[in-house]
C-alpha cells in the first residue's frame, strides 16, 4: 500500500494539483467507470492519495450489476429503474 505520512515534513503539501494531475480515464475499454471511493489510481501516481479510500467490495457488486444489465440489454433495455436499483 502506497501512503505517506502526512507528520512527516518532507509529505507537507505544496503547489497546486491541476486537472491534468487528476487521475482520469477516457473510453474506458468496458464502456462505463465505477467509483465508489474505491482505489482510482495506482502506486505509481504522482501525488499520493488518501489510503482510507482502497476499499472495492462495493465497485465489485456494482459492476457484477451493471454486467448483468448489459448482457441481457437485448432482451430487455435498460431503464433507469434498473440503473436507480443499481
Amino acid at each position: 500500500m502506497y501512503a505517506k505520512l502526512g507528520s512527516k515534513p518532507e509529505n507537507m503539501w505544496t503547489g497546486i494539483l491541476t486537472s491534468n494531475d487528476l487521475p482520469y480515464v477516457v473510453n474506458p475499454i468496458k464502456g462505463y467507470i465505477v467509483s465508489t471511493n474505491n482505489r482510482i489510481a495506482s502506486h505509481r501516481m504522482k501525488h499520493g492519495l488518501s489510503h482510507s479510500l482502497f476499499f472495492n467490495h462495493r465497485t465489485v457488486r456494482i459492476s457484477e450489476l451493471l454486467e448483468n444489465l448489459i448482457a441481457n440489454a437485448q432482451k430487455s433495455p435498460i431503464k433507469v429503474k434498473d440503473m436507480q436499483d443499481v
